[in-house]
This record gives C-alpha cells, structure tokens and sequence, in this order.
C-alpha cells in the first residue's frame, strides 16, 4: 500500500492528506485560479501552473 501510495503522490502531484482542492476548476473568466495541486494562485493567462506546471484543458 505505502507503494501505491507513493505513486499516486508522485502521479497527481496531491497529498492524500490533503485533497481540498482536488476539485477544483479552471475558469479562465476568474481573475485568478487555484491549482489544485500545488495551492498557488495565479491568473489563468496560460493553460499550465506557474509554479507546478500542471497543465489544464
């Protein structure tokens, strides 16, 4: 299990602990967005986070 674990940590880039913002949309009409991996708030003038580079659409 710790395995699997570690995979979908490494995989998805959220921690089980913490799955607040797994739900979370990417609303190009905001003036910022959340990424749902990384909790960074920046503002959805690219397809990708900043921080993380997680890709959305």
């Amino acid at each position: 299990m710790e395995i699997i674990k570690r995979d979908y940590i490494q995989s998805t880039g959220l921690n089980t602990d913490d799955l607040a913002l797994a739900g979370a949309v990417f609303d190009t009409d905001m003036q910022t967005v959340v990424c749902p991996a990384c909790s960074t708030r920046f503002a959805p003038t690219s397809p990708k986070c900043p921080e993380c580079g997680l890709q959305f659409g």
